[in-house]
């Protein structure tokens, strides 16, 4: 922890008759606490119990307000410990302090104090942080992953640089004032720039996902070919289909698709349930032709399943999912990209609300994230907006 400002020197005094052993802590805030032990028997017995207190006080405490000698290394263990933190809901199932992603938050922050731990956080310049990105960008600073030896994207950099920003925004707080100047404050430096972001590209056109649900078929995975064709004509997420990426004890709530919310209108809708932190809700989606006709026929090849069921009991099948992808000679569509392929599909026959009401989504900006121009959009498009050339005779 940083270095915290020492008490007064423990000792012993008389009170009521009693030998005491006293000591003062500090409380961060320019006050003191005094801590008292009424059992000790001599001075020097005191004076242990003091320095007992205070080693046990500066392992628990914070760092003093205007500490200009912290590190970066005791920052990011102070951020680690009061702000990455899981998720705390009240009873109406809002979130009120942590972050859902507080463990991914957590090894980055690990990965920065490799690079920035020994600084002083008054030390940390514009120039330092701009050495680091092209470092990381080139390479020169390797990455601990594997396929990002030549330097690792734009992207990237800008999500360490967030965090960074985050952390020193509240070191320089007023309550505070462990920094003086937080760098990424200059804006002409721009160290965030996310003008220079690339999205991923992805195929999400027809041909494609025929071709993953035709291969499908052929899956070690038997349950594979239902789940994608659950996901193609729901525009589901993953995580409401199945337990995805479910851990012991990660403390993420659950209701993946069951029978009974397939059975309930016989396989003409099927019924998700999503989660938003704490908060539930519902929402049905009508099923198309092709899905009802596998939903029924992977019920029949299950005569002992029952209504409770989780239709899709794992909680991955990345390794069945990568096989079928190479299989097919697809690249960068993922799960999750289905619900995309969905919204498209979607966006010249359904008016947007109703498209959001399917999708889930609570706003138009949201669903525009998830809306592409891709060549069938193209192609409507054209024959929507284009009109025949008609000859006209000049005399």
């Amino acid at each position: 922890m940083a270095k915290i400002k020492q008490p007064t020197k423990p000792y012993a005094k008389i009170e009521k008759g009693q030998l005491i052993g006293r000591v003062e802590l500090p409380l961060g805030n320019g006050k003191y606490k005094t801590e008292r032990n009424w059992d000790v028997t001599d001075e020097d017995d005191a004076h242990t119990w003091g320095v007992l207190k205070h080693l046990e006080w500066k392992k628990g405490g914070q760092p003093e307000v205007g500490d200009k000698e912290m590190t970066f290394e005791e920052l990011a263990d102070w951020y680690k410990e009061y702000v990455l933190i899981a998720p705390i809901y009240d009873k109406s199932g809002a979130k009120v302090k942590g972050l859902r992603s507080w463990k991914n938050q957590r090894l980055l922050a690990d990965w920065l104090k490799k690079y920035f731990g020994h600084y002083k956080l008054n030390k940390i310049t514009v120039d330092i942080l701009d050495t680091y990105k092209t470092k990381r960008l080139t390479g020169e600073i390797a990455s601990a992953r594997r396929g990002f030896e030549n330097g690792i994207s734009i992207t990237a950099i800008n999500r360490e640089f967030a965090l960074m920003r985050a952390m020193f925004i509240r070191a320089c707080s007023p309550s505070r004032k462990w920094m003086d100047y937080n760098p990424f404050s200059d804006k002409e430096a721009k160290l965030i720039n996310k003008a220079l972001e690339r999205p991923a590209k992805k195929d999400t056109s027809r041909r494609t996902v025929a071709r993953l649900l035709a291969r499908s078929r052929k899956s070690e995975n038997p349950l594979l070919h239902y789940l994608l064709l659950t996901l193609r004509y729901t525009g589901a997420r993953p995580s409401e289909i199945f337990p995805f990426e479910a851990r012991p004890g990660d403390g993420v709530v659950r209701e993946p698709l069951t029978w009974a919310r397939v059975l309930e209108r016989d396989f003409k809708t099927v019924r998700i349930v999503e989660y938003k932190g704490a908060v539930r809700s519902e929402r049905v989606v009508p099923t198309s032709t092709q899905l009802e006709r596998g939903l029924r026929e992977l019920w029949t090849k299950n005569p002992k399943a029952k209504p409770t069921d989780i239709i899709f009991p794992f909680s991955s099948c990345k390794r069945s999912y990568a096989t079928l992808c190479r299989s097919a000679r697809v690249e960068g569509f993922w799960l999750r990209h289905f619900r995309t392929f969905f919204n498209n599909e979607l966006a010249d026959k359904i008016d947007p609300v109703r498209r959001m009401a399917l999708l889930g989504h609570t706003s138009i900006e949201m669903n525009k994230r998830y809306s592409e121009i891709d060549e069938q959009f193209i192609k409507n498009y054209r024959g929507m907006t284009e009109t025949p050339i008609v000859s006209v005779a000049v005399n």
